[in-house]
């Protein structure tokens, strides 16, 4: 960002991104992977690329894959729930 504070909206992609990529507290998942079912290539790791024989090795079947991502889903709503219960009691607790 400039030293005038102009130039913040240049930024708000790589914002986006870093906070889409971040593991969240309450669901144990980073959004990308919620959202997507796999978490995007950053620009580090287009650096760091492993090679096509190691991509193959790491593909799963399509129906493994969403196995995966609608089990990821199920645990992410139960861990929001449970952080929601827990930031309910605790709110709660001065409030009776």
């Amino acid at each position: 960002v400039s030293g005038d504070k102009t130039s913040w909206a240049n930024w708000l992609h790589v914002l986006e991104f870093a906070y889409n990529s971040h593991v969240s507290a309450s669901t144990g998942c980073t959004p990308f992977s919620l959202l997507l079912g796999f978490q995007p290539t950053s620009p580090l790791d287009q650096i760091a690329r492993v090679s096509p024989r190691e991509h193959r090795k790491l593909t799963r079947e399509a129906s493994e894959f969403i196995d995966d991502l609608q089990a990821r889903r199920e645990n992410a709503r139960l861990s929001i729930a449970r952080a929601q219960e827990l930031q309910a009691r605790s709110y709660n607790k001065g409030r009776k």
